[in-house]
């Protein structure tokens, strides 16, 4: 008789998202840091449900503070995220633990919706499982589920991977229309919660060029129609966007955007390092990191433009597996190219990672468990990996918390320096009775 409590996927994908709930409960010490005051504790439109509204004409920055630039906050339209900020401030006020829970429990939930996502698109429960495994554990995470403001990069993964699944059902399962609406709605609100889910409609393209199809039919170009309905989600966000704010593109590197282009490489090599080798992650990044050439760069660009070729070839015949090559790509995309956006100290941060790492994950699971390589091996790699993720994860939230400590130095340098300027400005000065009319001379 076997035993009832033997392990299994479902088991050890729930026992792994404990483990990371535990890991990260730690941070409920951390306070407000950098843009959470504006967005959180100076946000008086997130204080009443009677505001709603407003959140869907606004930008995320609800507040002229001197400590936001202005330049950058019509690029930030995020009514969902800003909705979600009025729940938390709602049902918790400004008690920050409880703030720092609700995020916890989104990761949470992106684990399980991972698990989901890989046991559809990988057919086997044991690789899903060691996807979702190493996507609780990957220490790149940490920055998106410690910092509150990160938290919409966890909405967006929400809403996207539950719009691919019921995508999924619809197309591959024969279900409902139904899940077609609510795949369209949940892709809405992905879009509404970050602008990265710029991309998702690429990923359903994607998907249906590489989704087998019954023997003996022909769909070609039709079953690209399925995908139109998201690119209109994303040309609806684009339009009310623009007609709220205008056209902008943020304050870009400082000097030309199209001098910037040749530095994209370096900014997907420090991302790459950091999702395949997270032992140097940070809360701030040098510059120099992703805008300064060396021998050693482009050498190391070479070889990984070599190494995801020989992967491509190497899974020809596997669909799936070229599938999440295709959405890592698509994904990282939006975060190289930010260096057309953002100045050169925010190229790179780790909650851009977040939504990418899903197929990173699902990728890395797949060479593991690879039916070429010898099952104890994979085993054993795999145990490895788990293990040093494991115990790797949870120390990287102290170190991120240093990190939460020089953020806060920092702003606060940043606000005395502001209110320095403000009190040696000196006063306006008022134009004497009758003199609104003199000439220039």
């Amino acid at each position: 008789m076997p035993s009832k409590f033997r392990i299994t996927p479902d088991r050890a994908v729930l026992l792994g998202a404990l483990l990371a709930a535990l890991a990260y409960i730690q941070d409920v010490r951390y306070d407000f840091i950098l843009d959470d005051v504006p967005l959180i504790l100076m946000n008086e439109t997130i204080a009443s449900w009677r505001n709603w509204k407003s959140m869907f004409v606004t930008q995320i920055f609800a507040t002229s503070s001197p400590t936001v630039p202005q330049a950058i906050t019509a690029m930030h339209y995020r009514p969902v995220y800003k909705l979600w900020q009025m729940l938390n401030e709602q049902l918790f006020g400004s008690v920050l633990p409880w703030w720092h829970i609700t995020s916890l429990l989104l990761h949470v939930a992106v684990i399980v919706l991972v698990y989901q996502l890989a046991v559809k698109l990988l057919k086997e429960c044991w690789t899903a499982a060691l996807a979702a495994l190493i996507f609780a554990f990957h220490p790149i995470h940490v920055e998106s589920v410690a910092y509150v403001t990160a938290s919409t990069d966890l909405l967006v993964t929400i809403f996207a991977l539950i719009s691919f699944l019921a995508y999924f059902r619809f197309r591959e399962e024969g279900a409902s229309p139904i899940y077609i609406v609510a795949s369209l709605i949940a892709a809405a609100l992905s879009m509404m919660s970050k602008e990265t889910a710029v991309m998702f409609p690429w990923l359903l393209v994607s998907y249906e060029a590489l989704r087998e199809v019954p023997s003996g039919t022909h769909q070609g170009w039709k079953r690209f129609i399925w995908t139109l309905p998201f690119f209109a989600v994303v040309g609806a966000y684009v339009a009310v966007r623009t007609l709220l704010f205008g056209l902008n593109s943020g304050p870009g590197p400082g000097g030309s955007r199209m001098a910037v282009l040749l530095d994209t490489p370096l900014v997907l090599l420090v991302y790459l390092q950091n999702l395949f080798w997270p032992f140097r992650l940070s809360f701030f990044y040098p510059a120099e990191w992703g805008s300064q050439w060396t021998v050693l760069k482009g050498v190391a660009f070479i070889l990984v433009m070599v190494a995801a070729i020989f992967l491509w070839r190497r899974y020809r015949d596997r669909r799936e597996v070229r599938l999440q090559f295709l959405w890592a790509a698509i994904l990282l995309a939006p975060a190289v190219l930010g260096v057309f956006t953002f100045v050169r100290e925010d190229w790179v941060h780790d909650r851009h990672m977040y939504l990418v790492s899903v197929p990173v994950c699902l990728i890395l699971a797949t060479l593991l468990t690879d039916p070429r390589s010898p099952a104890k091996a994979s085993a054993i790699s795999s145990s490895i990996i788990l293990a040093i993720l494991l115990i790797f994860g949870p120390s990287q939230i102290p170190k991120m918390a240093r990190g939460f400590g020089q953020a806060i130095r920092e702003f606060k340098k940043a606000q005395r320096e502001i209110s320095d300027e403000l009190e040696h400005e000196p006063p306006p000065q008022t134009p004497q009775k009758g003199s609104e009319n003199k000439p220039i001379q």
